[in-house]
């Protein structure tokens, strides 16, 4: 079933994800013995979110001081034996879209505390350019230009004691307002004879001065390097979409 385009406001998420240990000070003291270091790719352990056999969540974000975009691809299974139908119910639909929105929260909520288990290094080290914190499994990946990376340091030097207390009672950076452009397919067959159920492609902005120019492109490179995953989006994005808006949490 394809439903035209619309706007539904979401409270704050209620979804718990048990966060990977967070020890950023680990890490601060490993790279205290460089000098210099201009491009750091670290990888750290997959976090704790809990998915049902065979649902796989991949996603790619980028932060400056906090969120800038994040691009989400989820699928329930994959197979070489397509679903009979394309279509569902209403409240197959219903259904699906909650599962839909955990995955994205999901995905946000393990971006952001990647986030803050990096922004002291980030702080100290005023001389990276880029830095790439990749999942291991290659579940997420989250990147910092050199602009956002000097966004962050001029934030933290005048962030206040109370937003501070809240990142570090919740160990992630704060999520801010966004909007989630959000694309789904019930059965989705690739050209590779993969078949996804319940395929999603979520591409989430802030909400303040939000624009959706580029989305395809942010999307399709997000996924380049990864044959099914391009594949999917590519498809997807062909598909009609629904606008969310989600609060800050």
């Amino acid at each position: 079933m394809q439903l035209p385009l619309e706007t539904i406001q979401l409270a704050r998420p209620s979804v718990r994800v048990t966060p990977p240990p967070s020890r950023p000070c680990r890490y601060y003291r490993i790279l205290s013995r460089f000098d210099r270091i201009k491009n750091l790719d670290v990888e750290l352990p997959g976090g704790g979110v809990n998915l049902e056999k065979g649902a796989a969540v991949k996603w790619k974000a980028e932060f400056g001081k906090t969120l800038k975009t994040c691009v989400v691809v989820a699928f329930r299974s994959a197979s070489t034996v397509s679903s009979s139908s394309d279509g569902e119910s209403d409240a197959e639909f219903v259904t699906g879209l909650k599962t839909r929105v955990e995955w994205t929260i999901n995905a946000l909520m393990a971006a952001s505390t990647r986030h803050h288990l990096m922004s002291q290094v980030v702080k100290e080290h005023k001389e990276i350019e880029s830095l790439v914190i990749n999942e291991r499994g290659g579940e997420g990946t989250v990147v910092m230009k050199s602009e956002g990376l000097k966004e962050l340091r001029k934030t933290e030097a005048a962030r206040d004691r109370i937003v501070e207390e809240r990142v570090e009672k919740k160990q992630r950076s704060v999520v801010p307002s966004v909007r989630m452009s959000m694309r789904h397919a019930p059965s989705l067959k690739l050209k590779s004879g993969i078949c996804l159920e319940s395929a999603t492609l979520v591409i989430v902005r802030p909400s303040e001065e939000y624009s959706d120019v580029g989305d395809d492109e942010l999307a399709t490179e997000a996924f380049a390097g990864s044959c099914m995953y391009g594949e999917a989006v590519a498809a997807l994005l062909k598909r009609n979409k629904n606008t969310l808006d989600m609060n800050s949490f």
